[in-house]
């Protein structure tokens, strides 16, 4: 195994850096873009399945013949 000099071991000491800072980056993109937009989508797609959900309990049979099709109709 050959022994490394000053500046080899610079060098991965400066990759394992920016590994890790890579890391942290991906974390903060993480936290400021994706959490919120996946909060935003299941909170707009709770509001319409709760929609859906009170139209169905108020006319069930109405609610059945709106939203399913069968071939011939």
């Amino acid at each position: 195994m050959k022994k490394l000099d000053t500046d080899e071991v610079k060098l991965i000491h400066g990759g394992m850096w920016g590994y890790i800072a890579s890391a942290f980056g991906g974390l903060a993109l993480n936290e400021i873009f994706f959490n919120p937009l996946k909060n935003a989508t299941y909170k707009h797609y709770n509001k319409e399945n709760e929609k859906l959900v009170n139209i169905f309990h108020s006319n069930p049979d109405k609610f059945i013949r709106e939203n399913t099709s069968f071939y011939g109709d």
